[in-house]
């Protein structure tokens, strides 16, 4: 129980230090110093390829195959902890182990140099460590037009203000949204364009709200479009408004999308040119 919290707090403490000193891209060369460091202080051999790219090799005591486990350096923070605690559990259990075991860290542009240098280890397996989207994140982006009456501001009375109409839509949407729809299927809706007017004293004919609904469940989705559209459609006329819709569905795709799979894996098993068994997380 000791030897498990150790591992806890430790990947808990790596993963601060991710979050916090290296969130940009132009900090991959102190990513790499970092990794490289770390695994020196495990006793690791270190291997560069490139200015990035890089293995370190944990090799044992006992003769045996090569594999070879591989990973983006700009990987989520996460996925790099996850991958140092993997590294630190082989390390202290390596006397069970036998061969040579390389972790090979790369760049997108590192592509070719890491391939060609696991193509020399002549490894029995390769591991490629990517995380997969087990649920597809779709949205629906809302367009609302909301039409009403110009008129000057001295005399609201004789005008349709859409900006009111629009205030009470938004507000009420945001007071239905937690109460109506399931929030572990629907994951929000996020307004991020609102325009009327361009006049000082003048009350403008219309309005323009947009956002987008985000979801996992496409019936909830729908559900939360529903609930967006009856909202607006009842209270517009409250203040002698009208409201015209337009919506459009897209899919967030990811780069770690499963489909790819066959496609790397035939790319990897072309450019080494024999084969290799890509091991399945």
């Amino acid at each position: 129980m000791e030897i498990k919290q150790t591992y806890i707090d430790k990947a808990l403490e790596i993963n601060h230090t991710l979050q916090n000193d290296f969130t940009s891209s132009q900090k991959e060369s102190d990513m790499n110093t970092y990794l490289i460091g770390l695994f020196t202080d495990m006793g690791l051999k270190v291997e560069r390829m490139s200015d990035t790219a890089f293995a370190a090799v944990l090799e044992t005591s006992q003769l045996g195959e090569t594999f070879v486990f591989r990973t983006p350096l700009d990987a989520s923070s996460i996925q790099i902890t996850s991958w140092i605690q993997t590294i630190t559990y082989l390390v202290d259990k390596k006397e069970a182990f036998s061969g040579d075991i390389y972790f090979v860290f790369e760049t997108s542009k590192d592509f070719s140099e890491a391939t060609a240098y696991i193509d020399r280890k002549n490894p029995a397996a390769i591991y490629e460590n990517h995380l997969e989207q087990v649920q597809e994140l779709k949205h629906i982006r809302v367009e609302m037009i909301v039409h009403g009456q110009a008129g000057h501001g001295s005399r609201p009375d004789l005008a349709a203000s859409p900006i009111f109409a629009s205030a009470n839509i938004i507000a009420t949407i945001t007071t239905l949204w937690p109460n109506r729809l399931d929030v572990t299927k629907v994951h929000a809706f996020s307004l991020d364009h609102f325009h009327s007017g361009t006049a000082e004293n003048i009350i403008p004919p219309n309005a323009k709200i947009e956002g987008s609904i985000w979801f996992y469940d496409p019936d909830e989705g729908e559900k939360a479009l529903q609930l967006i559209q009856d909202t607006a459609i009842a209270l517009a006329p409250l203040h002698k408004c009208t409201v015209e819709f337009s919506t459009e569905t897209g899919l967030v795709t990811l780069p770690s999308d499963v489909s790819n799979q066959a496609v790397v894996e035939n790319a990897i098993q072309a450019m080494l040119a024999k084969t290799l068994s890509i091991l399945k997380s």
